[in-house]
């Protein structure tokens, strides 16, 4: 049975090792001197869990403002295909029925989405501090 919780720091252990089990790709995550800033931003976020039994399978992070973006969003590697993804997102958008919803999704995910039936909207410049502008 899975269930979907609002994550609250109780999770953080679990949260961290599932962060850790998908390697140094998600290491701006969970390696110091990181991790704290992350451990921040989850505070500032409302982030969401998924568990599969007791187990911390999945979870997204998302930012609410005048519209709600999801900024992380991860299943376990073992337990992608059961549809972890897609029913948080569902949670996140039945939270805020009255927003608009949104993913930050790099180049690589964006099968993903397209599969849910997202359709891509923009882009995301990255600002170079120094530059002049």
């Amino acid at each position: 049975m899975n269930q979907i919780m609002k994550y609250t720091t109780q999770y953080e252990s679990q949260l961290f090792q599932l962060l850790e089990s998908e390697g140094p790709e998600w290491g701006d995550y969970w390696q110091e001197p990181h991790k704290g800033r992350y451990i921040e931003a989850l505070a500032k976020s409302e982030t969401y869990v998924i568990f599969e039994n007791d187990a911390l399978v999945g979870y997204a992070r998302t930012l609410n403002d005048y519209m709600i973006w999801v900024i992380d969003l991860l299943v376990n590697k073992d337990c992608r295909g059961k549809g972890y993804g897609k029913l948080l997102m569902e949670h996140v958008c039945k939270q805020y029925p009255e927003k608009g919803v949104y993913v930050l999704g790099a180049d690589d995910v964006l099968p993903y989405y397209e599969k849910l039936g997202y359709k891509a909207e923009g882009v995301v410049y990255k600002v170079t501090k120094g530059e002049a502008i």
